[in-house]
């Protein structure tokens, strides 16, 4: 998962840094502090990984709203850098083409730092300098980097690795034929690569570790669910991937109770029959978690709707020994939203970043849901994973550990990130007082680590 994120120019992140931890990390802060401009910074890498720099900025809703108005008075000198550091514990293909140098199995430390710059002459905003860094645990680290300059009316791009002998960049010459082969490969990926698209996209399917850090890094896009979005029924010609504003909720229900839920970003690495009896197993956690909530639902059902050409969802709710069958559009927001969290947070592979997820839910659904955290994270293949959360919520914060919170706040014009510097002593007083972590937070008991009390 993500262990460390620099960024410097993008809204009001400028200079910032923050740590994350395996488990959950709970983001906090008054409104205006930047919670919303780090999630959206992550919604922008995965982006521009998965695509290019405009599905980015749509993401960021426009080049204006990327670069740093605090920073650079115009666009004319805007720069923006980051550097994403992580690791995982287990890598395996995703697919059958990697030969056998490629498929390896084993923890991955990775680094990935970038610089984007704007030209306003073209005008175009472009991938100045990246740089790529993977190190497998029995092999020294091994980089590819990328610098782009614009000159003579065009965009031009250097390629360069670190080491021609090192056993990836072997991997990556397979293809190559001929004696100059260890250059052939600089040569071309310098002349392909566009100045909107990371190096990532063109060097994805060329080792294992690029491709494990390309889900990685696109992984981490915010889930905010919008009830509306999520009791509509799915038509039949779309895809049955849950989207995470909710949308497709009906069709990935119906798929994943058929055991044929299939993510667009990640092909099958298990039998047919493992993967149904797994989604089977999955689809069973879904519904007992919607009765944790609420015990009077039954059951969840999704019918396919021939006429219409749709997958229509609905609820059967057992009351004083009777059921009676609902259609979504008579379910409140809150139950459909737990249905759609919960789908989700099962669904995914390995990180989720959660926006406000206390929006429609009751506080009694609030609890549960940071339980529910903590049953996907323990249950998530290879080891615990991460969320990442941002709440105002006190009964959220009082399910969880002052170790878990980070504090945003505001430096002048800057974003800061700081965990809890008094955590052991409020963890103290939490277990000796009838008082959760929410009413601390309220009272303003929690100070960062690079603050004094107040």
């Amino acid at each position: 998962m993500l262990r460390t994120i620099e960024v410097d120019g993008f809204r009001s992140l400028l200079d910032f840094k923050i740590a994350l931890e395996d488990g959950l990390n709970i983001l906090v802060g008054s409104n205006g502090t930047g919670k919303s401009n780090f999630i959206t910074f992550l919604d922008f890498i995965a982006a521009f990984i998965e695509g290019n720099l405009n599905s980015a900025i749509g993401v960021a809703h426009g080049s204006g709203a990327v670069f740093s108005k605090e920073k650079y008075d115009s666009q004319s000198n805007a720069k923006l850098s980051f550097i994403v550091r992580g690791d995982l514990k287990e890598i395996r293909p995703t697919t059958n083409w990697f030969p056998d140098e490629a498929r390896h199995k084993g923890p991955l430390d990775y680094e990935y730092k970038c610089t984007l710059g704007y030209i306003a002459e073209v005008p175009a905003i472009y991938v100045a300098e990246e740089t790529v860094t993977v190190t497998l645990h029995n092999l020294k680290p091994f980089s590819i980097h990328r610098k782009t300059e614009h000159y003579d009316g065009d965009f031009h791009s250097k390629v360069s690795l670190s080491a021609r002998s090192h056993a990836i960049a072997k991997s990556m010459l397979r293809w190559q034929r001929g004696s100059n082969r260890d250059t052939e490969i600089e040569r071309i990926l310098s002349h392909i690569v566009r100045p909107d698209m990371s190096l990532i996209n063109y060097i994805r399917s060329d080792h294992v570790a690029f491709m494990s850090l390309s889900l990685e890094l696109t992984q981490y896009r915010s889930i905010n669910i919008d009830p509306a979005m999520a009791r509509l029924p799915t038509p039949v010609g779309l895809t049955s991937e849950l989207e995470r504003n909710g949308k497709g909720l009906a069709g990935s229900l119906y798929q994943l109770k058929e055991g044929q839920y299939f993510s667009r970003r990640l092909q099958a690495r298990r039998s047919t029959k493992a993967i149904r009896e797994h989604q089977a197993k999955t689809y069973k956690s879904i519904i007992s978690w919607c009765k944790e909530v609420n015990q009077n639902i039954a059951s969840v059902d999704v019918k396919l709707d021939f006429q219409a050409a749709e997958f229509r969802p609905s609820m059967t709710f057992s009351v004083d020994g009777s059921e009676a069958l609902y259609p979504f559009s008579r379910i409140s927001d809150g139950t459909v939203k737990w249905l759609a969290l919960s789908t989700i947070l099962f669904l995914e592979e390995a990180a989720s970043v959660i926006e406000e997820p206390e929006n429609f839910l009751h506080p009694f659904m609030q609890e549960s849901f940071i339980n529910l955290c903590r049953q996907v994270m323990n249950n998530a293949e290879g080891g615990t994973k991460g969320l990442i959360i941002s709440t105002h919520s006190p009964t959220i914060l009082d399910c969880c550990t002052p170790s878990e919170i980070i504090i945003i706040s505001l430096d002048g014009a800057k974003t800061t990130s700081s965990r809890v510097a008094n955590r052991q002593q409020l963890a103290d007083k939490i277990a000796n007082s009838r008082f959760g972590l929410g009413y601390y937070y309220r009272s303003g008991a929690l100070y960062a680590e690079d603050s004094s009390p107040g």
